[in-house]
């Protein structure tokens, strides 16, 4: 009897991660989508992690465990999971969070409805070593709004929690192992115009990213880690032909707490514009989302005005449409 393939392929590294492992794979095993292939690759782990898995794989036949001979790097052992995926759909785990236990139906769902989407995320709750909530992480939902913050140098898409067509995954050759740390931006970015990838996430929370000293959240948000640098500027000089220094400065400056010149702001307003028009143009996002962008990068431009002028505007928004009710 030919052997049967599954519709989806859970892909999770792990290395040196016996403390959380077990919860790990449990959240996986307890999900209410049954028809998937759990594929486990043990990054060289010189603690407990491999015999961990092995002892899963032996109860649960869906488990398959990868073992590299050295550590390679997270950027390599996803690479192999998916490589031995043979699901049309791979969905992406971490070996220390936890999955909520519709969260693999409910993606799967989504996708299966949405053939123009290529990857899609869901809400994730940011939690202790003891997994009490600690606060959500707050991602945007659409695709253009998740693109416009990654070209901003934002976390727009979490990694762990994404679920994507294998095929796309293939197509783009998969994540550069050049890049040790934030190598899911640089792919996530990279593959939108690569592969014409277009986003979604699911507001609902159905992921536990557990938040302890050896975990990697905080790594990538530094402005000037390598792969975030190389791809925003990749991604400017594919959409205008250059990427000016100024300009890529501009946008990782455009969030709470910084503050612009009037000159910079004018700045920013004209590559802001330009950078929309550019997008629609390559294909990037269609047109019918530039309403939804311009109101974006007109409420980052307030956050970047001096204070008195932001009540102002404030004001003036709430006087006017005051106004106009009456």
């Amino acid at each position: 009897m030919a052997k049967r393939i599954p519709l989806v392929s859970v892909v999770m590294p792990v290395f040196n991660g016996e403390d959380y492992l077990a919860a790990a794979i449990e959240s996986i095993l307890n999900q209410t989508f049954t028809d998937f292939e759990f594929i486990i690759v043990d990054d060289g782990s010189q603690d407990a992690s491999a015999a961990i898995c092995q002892t899963y794989a032996e109860r649960d036949s869906r488990i398959r465990c990868i073992q590299l001979g050295k550590n390679q790097g997270e950027a390599s052992a996803r690479n192999a999971g998916i490589a031995a995926a043979e699901g049309q759909l791979v969905a992406m785990m971490d070996c220390d969070d936890v999955s909520l236990p519709e969260r693999i139906q409910l993606q799967f769902d989504y996708l299966d409805a949405n053939p123009d989407i290529g990857a899609v995320g869901v809400g994730i709750q940011v939690v202790n070593e003891d997994l009490s909530p600690l606060f959500p992480y707050r991602l945007p939902q659409s695709h253009a709004l998740i693109l416009l913050a990654m070209l901003f140098g934002e976390t727009a898409i979490a990694r762990n929690s994404i679920m994507m067509r294998r095929d796309l995954f293939i197509a783009s050759g998969g994540y550069n192992p050049e890049f040790e740390v934030a190598t899911d931006y640089e792919y996530f970015l990279r593959i939108v115009w690569q592969v014409r990838m277009r986003y979604s996430s699911l507001k609902t929370i159905l992921y536990l990213y557990r938040q302890h000293e050896a975990s990697i959240m905080g790594q990538a948000t530094t402005h000037n880690l390598p792969a975030k640098a190389h791809a925003r500027r990749e991604a400017l000089e594919r959409l205008w032909g250059e990427a000016p220094a100024e300009t890529l400065d501009l946008l990782l400056r455009l969030r709470p707490g910084f503050k612009l010149g009037w000159r910079e702001r004018r700045v920013a307003r004209r590559d802001l514009e330009r950078l929309i028009e550019a997008m629609v143009a390559h294909g990037w996002v269609y047109p019918g989302d530039q309403p939804r962008l311009a109101a974006e990068i007109r409420q980052r431009l307030e956050w970047t005005t001096p204070r008195l002028w932001q009540q102002f505007l404030h004001w003036r928004r709430h006087h006017f449409s005051a106004r106009a009710r009456t």
